[in-house]
């Protein structure tokens, strides 16, 4: 099934990483685990956000997909789709 990650929202990021300053940026990945073929998981926007690039990772057993997130300015944060 097709399963959606909906982020925090940007004014939460900032409250948790209090020290962020802009410009700042963290990488993680998200690991598929559904090896079906309707499995996909998209990344879905909270208030702050801007999404750039496409925001999925494939249907596939142990397929990841890597992110960015970098802060732009209070309560705001773009995501990356990196590799």
């Amino acid at each position: 099934s097709v399963t959606s990650y909906t982020l925090p929202t940007c004014a939460l990021l900032d409250a948790a990483l209090g020290n962020a300053k802009v410009g700042s940026a963290f990488d993680f990945s998200v690991v598929n685990v559904d090896g079906s073929g309707s499995g996909v998981i998209t990344l879905a926007t909270a208030t702050g956000w801007t999404l750039v690039g496409l925001m999925t990772v494939a249907a596939t057993a142990g397929t990841a997909q890597a992110f960015r997130a970098r802060k732009t300015g209070d309560a705001a944060w773009s995501l990356y789709r990196i590799a």
